[in-house]
């Protein structure tokens, strides 16, 4: 009997990141394919909040890339929220690499309250996983408050491979910005020639 749950189990894994893989050419702004993303990640892991936070290097803070929440109002204030990686948990797996369950935030001592307070909203648990690049941990996806159960080892497996293609999502549309940046200056350099 395990092993028929295991394998329905998987086969459920498998089916989401092909649904998700083969959605990736129909989004070719990364707000939309993470917005795309975060509603697969809620759904999937049956949650009532998922989102993608990145650093912002230059002045050490977190931000919400992107989020879906049940709540339509805290998804639009989630966008607009910005706080210090020092004081929070999506810094420890920034700064660890490692992912990180939360069964009770209220017994935490670093969970971040103030986000909450300025989402009007209540985490009570939470799964982080790292966004990765090939040399650095630069965001987290997370999933809050699980509708039912709690969450375990295999939450974090496929909240980790979805993390993959959020990483790689990110790191593509980063490096198509800064190539545009430099085709854009070579451009005008080569015009200010002519």
């Amino acid at each position: 009997l395990r092993d028929i749950t295991q394998e329905k189990r998987m086969a459920r894994i498998n089916e989401a990141l092909l649904r998700i893989s083969t959605a990736l050419p129909g989004y070719p702004d990364l707000g939309d394919l993470l917005d795309y993303i975060t509603a697969e990640v809620k759904r999937l892991l049956n949650v009532e909040g998922a989102i993608v936070i990145l650093l912002d290097e230059v002045n050490n803070e977190l931000f919400f890339l992107s989020a879906a929440y049940d709540d339509s109002a805290t998804q639009k204030r989630a966008k607009k929220i910005r706080y210090p990686i020092e004081k929070s948990l999506a810094g420890k797996v920034i700064k660890t690499g490692q992912a990180i369950i939360v069964l009770d935030t209220s017994t935490d001592p670093d969970f971040y309250p103030i986000v909450d307070q300025k989402l009007g909203y209540h985490t009570r648990n939470l799964l982080a996983v790292p966004l990765r690049s090939s040399d650095r941990n630069f965001g987290v996806l997370l999933a809050l408050n699980k509708k039912e159960g709690v969450f375990d080892q295999s939450d974090t497996e496929l909240l980790n491979m979805i993390a993959g293609t959020v990483g790689l999502s990110v790191e593509n549309a980063r490096f198509s910005d800064e190539l545009k940046a430099v085709s854009y200056t070579h451009l005008r350099a080569h015009e200010t020639k002519a």
